[in-house]
């Protein structure tokens, strides 16, 4: 997964690829399956724009997508989490810092609320203590592999050309509901993903990479 996604994320490739579903999206992936925005929010409670997911392709087993951060969400750090299935990802622009999270032995961490990720923030299920591990600085022209159970959070560096951070994603099928770990207890269970103009993130993407 992580080579296909360096693989996808090389200029010669992805500028095309690009350009295709900004000027004719017709039969795509992208008109097959809308873009998304991810909402996270602060400590106390206030709704924060995260990242917009767009769709690129899609085959058996398999599918990919970009995942685009603005510069007004700069050192967003998102909901600590998991995801629904394992993943490579490749950063194309900009860059974050990845922190590790596992359960907290004898109680001693940081209090969180578990969500499940069912596409309503619904709960929260229970109170968890997480342990903060290792961090890492992920830049543009690296790539990683994620686990599906690993706990993490990222905090987002728009600090490529454009003010964006971007990277590329090649996932496998879902194997489970993913999880958000959040600092306060939600009101409600509004909605944390909102359709969005996928055209818009691509451009912004394709501008950074011909100014890298």
């Amino acid at each position: 997964m992580t080579e296909a996604a360096v693989a996808l994320g090389q200029p010669q490739i992805m500028l095309p690829l690009l350009d295709a579903l900004i000027y004719d999206p017709t039969g795509t992936e992208l008109e097959r399956t809308p873009a998304r925005m991810i909402v996270n929010h602060d400590e106390d409670g206030n709704r924060v724009e995260s990242l917009h997911a767009v769709p690129l392709a899609q085959g058996d087993g398999w599918s990919a997508r970009l995942h685009v951060w603005s510069a007004g969400q700069s050192q967003l750090t998102e909901d600590t989490h998991n995801h629904t299935a394992d993943f490579g990802s490749a950063v194309l622009t900009g860059a974050f810092r990845d922190t590790l999270y596992s359960p907290a032995a004898h109680g001693e961490g940081e209090k969180r609320y578990e969500y499940l990720n069912d596409g309503q923030r619904t709960g929260p299920v229970r109170e968890v203590v997480l342990m903060k591990g290792p961090s890492r600085i992920i830049p543009a022209g690296e790539a990683h592999t994620m686990d599906h159970r690993v706990v993490h959070s990222a905090n987002v560096r728009p600090d490529g050309p454009g003010g964006i951070s971007a990277t590329v994603v090649v996932r496998r099928p879902r194997k489970q509901f993913g999880n958000a770990y959040t600092v306060g207890e939600r009101t409600g269970s509004p909605p944390w993903v909102e359709p969005v103009d996928g055209v818009a993130a691509l451009k912004k993407v394709r501008t950074a990479l011909e100014n890298s």
